[in-house]
């Protein structure tokens, strides 16, 4: 008979927020926390920066990638233990799978750690695609193992990259937080500015931050397909949609920060960040019914109107994270 575990429910639109914030701010609902989404999502740094993720081809997806990276910082923040749980190996054995004693050794020792966190209470979080997913429940059933995903993306998950093929999770445990509301603020301004600035680039491969998705979107403009890889228009709508949910979410983190920043300095840096990421929001705003645009799409005006919104956006981009640098440093200062 399967374990019971306590329900969790990841909400928000598929197309717009981080998956992954999504789902640890589902956790920490499912354990009676008030966390909103958006300070989840600022204090990963996330908030601060559209992503360009060189390893996918499709223009809507190149929007994710590497959004777990600030993890056990948010543990730290938010209160949880976190354990990495990661395998390696070939997945033949998924085609012949039939029961749990057919499993290789890898993938064994895997499921058996999730399968044990899960009965000591904890929470399992993995990486599943299109969307992360929380593990709901077991059952020996390896390939349909109960999860949670972003909503009308359960049947894509499951189809495509369902928790059976997982390669990465995280076993979250709760505790009491380790840091302070200001050194949470504080750090997550400090790292946010690496992302806003593209700085963060360096360090995470393949995927790029800063004003690198425009780059690509005004390239895109040119071309036959606003999305070459899917040879479709569609895709950059969920582009926009993404851009305009950091740029939301970065909104309400700093406003939410204002108690936390002393001095004018600090206060007129903040003020500025607000603005260039509210600028930002208005562009972003006009193009989030993409549909409703379908019958611009080809048009040689649209495809201008698009490339000039996004020169706009990467240029408001640059200037935030000007203003998240000088607010790092007034906050550095109050210690």
């Amino acid at each position: 008979m399967a374990d019971i575990f306590p329900p969790v429910i990841v909400e928000g639109d598929p197309n717009a927020l981080d998956s992954f914030a999504a789902c640890v701010t589902a956790v920490l609902r499912s354990w009676g926390g008030d966390v909103p989404y958006e300070f989840v999502e600022g204090l990963s740094g996330m908030a601060f920066s559209p992503i360009r993720n060189d390893g996918e081809d499709c223009v809507g997806w190149k929007m994710d990638g590497c959004n777990e990276q600030r993890v056990d910082f948010l543990g730290k923040c938010l209160g949880f233990r976190v354990e990495r749980v990661e395998r390696a190996g070939e997945d033949a054995w998924l085609d012949g799978y039939k029961r749990p004693e057919d499993l290789p050794p890898e993938p064994a020792a895997y499921f058996a750690r999730l399968h044990e966190a899960l009965r000591a209470g904890d929470t399992v979080v993995c990486r599943t695609w299109p969307a992360w997913s929380v593990l709901l429940d077991w059952q020996d059933d390896i390939l349909h193992l109960p999860f949670a995903t972003m909503p009308r993306f359960d049947k894509v998950v499951a189809s495509i990259y369902p928790p059976c093929k997982t390669r990465l999770a995280f076993v979250l445990s709760q505790r009491a937080p380790e840091i302070s509301r200001q050194q949470a603020i504080t750090q997550a301004i400090a790292f946010g500015y690496l992302a806003a600035s593209g700085e963060l680039s360096c360090d995470t491969g393949g995927v790029l931050f800063g004003g690198a998705i425009f780059d690509t979107m005004i390239e895109n403009t040119g071309m036959q397909y606003l999305c070459p890889s899917c040879k479709e228009n569609g895709c950059m709508g969920r582009s926009f949609k993404r851009i305009h949910d950091g740029q939301r979410a970065s909104i309400h983190f700093l406003t939410g920060a204002r108690d936390y920043v002393r001095g004018q300095a600090g206060w007129d840096a903040l003020d500025g960040a607000i603005l260039a990421y509210s600028e930002m929001c208005d562009i972003s705003s006009k193009y989030l019914d993409w549909q409703a645009l379908r019958a611009r799409h080809d048009l040689p005006e649209f495809r201008s109107e698009i490339a000039h919104a996004c020169a706009m956006e990467k240029a408001l981009q640059a200037r935030a994270a000007q203003y998240v640098r000088e607010l790092g440093s007034a906050l550095e200062e109050i210690g």
